[in-house]
């Protein structure tokens, strides 16, 4: 997993609804971050500096223009809110994924143009090729503790029976889709340590999908939790469940 903190080339880009044009020279070019990070980031500042090649596009950009809705006011307790951009809230609605495919479109016709983009690929490959664990955590008498192999686009959860026991794979969130688009977002072992309860995001959404499986033999329950979003997952004492938060499922 990539740290926000120490690589603000890759997530501290501007988001605004405006035209992007407009901000085409900051988009990558003006990179800041924290004091307590900036170490972190001396491996890229010679890479950062060449980033400034998109900056001098050809053409003007033409940022996608949403359509503005204004018949769409909520009425609480007599003050009128004006929400003209909910239909952007369905990512399942034709007109939205039209509208984010334009938005990745332009994205890649800039970063088409940085003359310097192989030289970071390249750098971040050779700083993240090794191998990489976490804190292992015991429940009932059972070790797990995830694991990276160096470029693996997520860390794989391992399972061992005692602290010399032979490591097994429980799971591995690069094998739950063949885009790699879905990634393991939140999990919670069971006291007992017969069950792991897992959520399981799509494309980045913030929407989560809670399954379970058994341990022993990682077979899966057919419970399948939808429509979970910002919740943790804390199991009963008894293993017989466990706690969670959900939305009410779309109309």
């Amino acid at each position: 997993m990539i740290s926000r903190a120490c690589h603000p080339l890759l997530f501290n880009l501007p988001y605004t609804t405006r035209r992007l044009g407009n901000l085409a020279p900051n988009l990558i070019v003006k990179v800041s971050a924290p004091r307590k990070s900036r170490h972190c980031l001396n491996p890229f500042f010679s890479t950062a500096s060449l980033m400034g090649s998109v900056s001098a596009l050809k053409e003007p950009l033409e940022y996608p223009i949403p359509r503005r809705d204004d018949s769409v006011v909520d009425d609480y307790h007599g003050v009128k809110i004006a929400d003209p951009y909910r239909w952007l809230e369905d990512p399942d609605a034709e007109e939205v994924r039209d509208f984010v495919q334009k938005q990745v479109k332009l994205t890649e016709s800039v970063l088409q143009q940085c003359e310097a983009k192989d030289k970071l690929r390249e750098k971040i490959t050779k700083l993240f090729d090794h191998p990489r664990y976490e804190v292992p955590f015991k429940r009932g008498n059972k070790y797990f503790y995830f694991h990276n192999t160096g470029l693996q686009a997520q860390n794989v959860l391992y399972v061992q029976d005692s602290l010399e026991g032979e490591a097994q794979v429980l799971l591995d969130p690069n094998s739950l889709s063949d885009d790699g688009t879905v990634s393991l977002s939140s999990l919670s072992v069971s006291e007992d340590a017969k069950y792991l309860a897992y959520g399981l995001s799509s494309s980045g959404s913030d929407w989560v999908t809670i399954k379970v499986m058994r341990v022993e033999d990682k077979s899966a329950e057919p419970d399948t939790l939808s429509w979970v979003k910002f919740s943790g997952i804390s199991w009963t004492h008894d293993s017989k469940g466990f706690f969670y938060s959900r939305y009410p499922a779309p109309k």
